[in-house]
């Protein structure tokens, strides 16, 4: 066995410690030194005497000219270390630059990795979709696009949180693909859903349609019916229009083909010639009756040649008189109220032209007033005066 050899160990060469702010200790230093002699050398004292006043301001004078010089120094100084200081704040950024791209370029790589990995794995999974469920997601005969194209699906199923099937963290590829099956299979059952569904034909294509647009089943549900609620609305809406439609016209109907049959009626009133009077056979005397209301033809009136005469049988020229008795006929043989007849409520006198007589005329009839009488005025005022 060998014998140990004994050395002493030497430092080879000491390291200095670089100290960046050395010169700046040296400044603080040297000027803190001349601030507390200028401080000790001028120091001020009483004054008692003008002697002592005189020597106190050349005293402050001096004092004041050696602080001037001492912040001159320090001020010089500071610039230079300033400046110093920039420079080599420049070039230590300038010898710093090389690093500066390194995040970055670390940064580019693995996102284009990334971007690569993320990409094959969507690659893989779209070609295992297009051979576990062809008749969705490939074209058919006559069709330009696929029935649920591979995107719809990777969005609506492949990026739920935490459960991404492009997330490298926690998801295999394998895993991804039996993630993809279990989507196409909710989207079957999906589709029975939709067929087991109370709607009629056209209801069901809507809805299918609008499911293979979201693949969101409740909200292709709630949109679909919300559908056919806005379609009965407007279909209800349009029945009550047309019935009020139909109603309106109806009345509008019933109204002009009462107008006409009361013009047409006036007008055979008016144009009827007075039948002679036939005398009746004698009849077996009745038993009286109490006097009931008279039910009278509506649009009666005095003819011109009635009242022709009535007048040739008075006299001309008719006097007042006359005219109110001729009136009062004329009353009478329109309906007025005779002896024990309840005489109405209202009694009515007017002047007017001949449609609006007419007008008036068909307003009674349709309000059930079947008492009145129109004749001319011949240019003359008449008075209505009931017999009693």
């Amino acid at each position: 066995m060998s014998e140990p050899i004994i050395v002493d160990a030497e430092v080879i060469e000491d390291e200095q410690a670089i100290s960046p702010v050395s010169g700046l200790d040296a400044l603080v230093t040297s000027v803190a030194e001349d601030a507390a002699r200028i401080a000790k050398e001028h120091m001020p004292t009483d004054i008692g005497t003008e002697e002592q006043y005189a020597q106190a301001k050349r005293d402050r004078a001096k004092a004041n000219g050696d602080i001037k010089a001492l912040k001159a120094r320090y001020d010089e100084q500071m610039r230079a270390i300033k400046t110093a200081v920039k420079e080599a704040d420049a070039r230590m950024k300038a010898a710093l630059a090389p690093l500066s791209s390194i995040e970055g370029d670390y940064k580019a790589k693995i996102g284009d990795y990334e971007a690569r990995w993320t990409s094959e794995r969507i690659a893989a999974i779209r070609e295992a979709y297009e051979d576990f469920a062809p008749d969705i997601a490939l074209p058919q005969e006559g069709q330009a696009a696929p029935l649920v194209p591979f995107d719809l699906v990777l969005k609506r199923f492949g990026t739920e949180k935490g459960k991404s099937w492009t997330l490298r963290s926690n998801t295999t590829e394998a895993q991804a693909i039996a993630a993809m099956e279990q989507a196409v299979r909710a989207i079957a059952n999906d589709e029975k859903t939709i067929e087991s569904t109370p709607y009629d034909a056209q209801d069901k294509a809507e809805l299918r349609a609008e499911y293979f647009r979201t693949l969101d089943l409740s909200a292709s549900l709630r949109v679909t019916q919300a559908r056919i609620d806005e379609r009965k609305r407007v279909a209800e809406l349009n029945r009550q229009r047309k019935e009020r439609e139909e109603q309106a016209r109806r009345a509008a109907q019933e109204v002009a083909e009462r107008q006409k049959a009361e013009a047409e009626a006036a007008q055979m009133a008016i144009d009827q010639p007075e039948q002679p009077q036939q005398v009746a056979a004698p009849q077996p005397p009745r038993p009286v009756a109490p006097p009931q209301p008279r039910a009278l033809e509506t649009h009666t009136m005095v003819t011109p040649e009635q009242y022709v005469a009535m007048a040739e049988q008075v006299g001309t020229p008719v006097s007042n008189e006359v005219r109110e008795r001729l009136l009062s006929d004329a009353a009478q043989h329109a309906g007025m109220p005779q002896s024990g007849e309840r005489i109405p409520d209202y009694v009515f006198c007017g002047y007017g032209n001949q449609q609006q007589a007419d007008a008036f005329i068909a307003f009674c009839a349709r309000s059930g007033i079947s008492r009145r009488v129109k004749m001319p005025s011949r240019g003359k005022a008449w008075k209505l005066t009931p017999r009693q």
